[in-house]
């Protein structure tokens, strides 16, 4: 019995000892987070498309219009256009709009226009050589509309107060529908701007003057703002409540809000996280991009990637002037890895083209996915377009 009992605890510590004696695995490391950007081109003709001005890009699909048309209810006129981002096949909608946004299931918001109205003034011939009354007819907006692609629905909004007001954009953010509002007080010319924010569940209207050229826009449930004097702040839209006051670096081409995150960029240079929790910032370089690169539009994709359309104006002097900027393309910053992850100009699958003018970026952040739209000028006749353009689709999959 006794040399059993010390059989067992000889064992025991034996296999004690051994496991004392041997180091454990180091946990795993974690597996690559798997990163992939594809790309694709569609060749356009804005003459025979109808897509100059892209207005909005959303569950793969993009919505144009043509800045040559009028009214399609007009002689030679012709409605939105809206592209498949994924086969490039185009399709004309129900309704014209300088502004418009749709919500990937069907429902289209537009600025609605009434008319034509008769105008009458005054044209004068030269100087002292007198002058006589003239009119003319005109269409006006009048609201902003929501239905389908057909044009079919019902205004959601008229114009208040009886003023000439014009919507100069929109833009759709979940619940809340925003636009900027040019308002003629007197008799010539618009005399303030409005920034307005539409809840689509009460209809209710929300205004901001736009004074002292202040920039206004939504991310993430807040308002934004970058003033003249570059202050960029943050406010709970639900609350009211301040989130982010600061001085930024001049070049800062826009900001974002996300899970408790400010996002800024200066120049194509830098890019700043502020966390509003522990009041820190990290401070990130692209140590590749010049000081005189410019960003004109960014987007965020995934809540990750800052995806932005470079441009670096040319140097003043004689030899120079006229000269097109250098538009640099596309490209995508990860702002947790703190590096640059994309170049659309050392992407073999874009196209590298002499004479090539990028002139729009617009994003769909939630599905990681950008567009660039280009253009071809004449040589170095920077305004002289050709007509012949692309849409480069860049996607980014984790």
């Amino acid at each position: 019995m006794k040399r059993t009992r010390f059989l067992a605890l000889a064992l025991t510590l034996a296999l004690l000892s051994a496991a004392c004696g041997r180091e454990e695995a180091p946990p795993s490391a974690p597996e690559a987070v798997p990163f992939a950007v594809t790309v694709r081109e569609f060749p356009t003709d804005s003459a025979a498309d109808g897509m100059d001005l892209c207005l909005d890009v959303n569950e793969g699909r993009a919505l144009f219009l043509d800045l040559e048309k009028k009214n399609a209810g007009t002689p030679g006129g012709r409605n939105a256009v809206e592209i498949d981002l994924t086969t490039g096949e185009r399709r004309e909608l129900g309704f014209w709009s300088v502004a418009a946004q749709q919500d990937g299931q069907g429902t289209y918001y537009w600025a609605g226009m009434t008319g034509p109205v008769v105008e009458s003034g005054i044209s004068t011939f030269g100087k002292g050589e007198g002058s006589e009354p003239v009119t003319w007819r005109e269409w006006r907006q009048e609201g902003i509309w929501r239905g389908n692609d057909q044009g079919e629905g019902e205004i959601i909004y008229l114009f208040p107060d009886g003023k000439r007001r014009e919507i100069q954009s929109l833009d759709l953010r979940g619940d809340k529908l925003c636009w900027l509002e040019r308002v003629q007080d007197g008799n010539d010319g618009w005399d303030r701007e409005e920034f307005c924010v539409m809840d689509l569940e009460s209809l209710e209207v929300r205004r901001w003057d736009r004074g002292s050229l202040a920039k206004y826009w939504l991310d993430g449930g807040c308002l934004l703002s970058l003033d003249r004097k570059d202050i960029l702040r943050v406010e709970d839209l639900a609350t009211g409540e301040e989130i982010f006051n600061r001085w930024v670096e001049g070049g800062c081409s826009g900001a974002f809000y996300r899970d408790g995150k400010v996002i800024w960029n200066e120049g194509a240079a830098r890019f700043h996280v502020y966390d509003c929790q522990t009041e820190k910032t990290r401070d990130l370089t692209d140590p590749g991009a010049r000081e005189e690169e410019i960003v004109w539009e960014w987007e965020l994709l995934l809540g990750r990637y800052a995806a932005y359309r470079v441009v670096e104006p040319q140097p003043e002097g004689p030899d120079l002037q006229g000269r097109p900027d250098l538009h640099r393309g596309l490209r995508v910053f990860d702002l947790e890895a703190g590096e640059v992850v994309y170049r659309s100009e050392e992407d073999p699958r874009v196209a590298q083209r002499e004479n090539w003018y990028y002139s729009q970026l617009l994003a769909d952040g939630e599905a990681g996915l950008a567009l660039l739209a280009g253009q071809e000028h004449e040589g170095e006749e920077y305004w002289a377009l050709t007509g012949k353009g692309a849409l480069t689709v860049v996607e980014v999959t984790e």
